[in-house]
């Protein structure tokens, strides 16, 4: 498993994030011990936006697309 961090601080971001992340067979969120597919909405409302969740993808090809797709939420940590 790959991950990268991002931070969704506002409502406009989840809902683009998600309309990003359904493009994608297999990427899930982690925070803590939760673990939600990143592209339900009613799942990363049950999260605590409050600090960066892990965007996990399983296939290290996708690498850079990935960081390309969601540039504006990664964070560095």
């Amino acid at each position: 498993m790959y991950s990268v961090k991002v931070k969704l601080e506002k409502i406009i971001d989840v809902q683009r994030f998600v309309t990003i992340a359904s493009k994608y067979k297999d990427l899930d969120l982690k925070s803590g011990r939760y673990l939600i597919r990143a592209n339900s909405l009613m799942g990363i409302f049950s999260l605590n936006l409050d600090n960066p969740i892990d965007l996990c993808y399983y296939e290290l090809n996708l690498s850079s697309r990935i960081r390309k797709d969601f540039q504006e939420w990664i964070v560095n940590e």
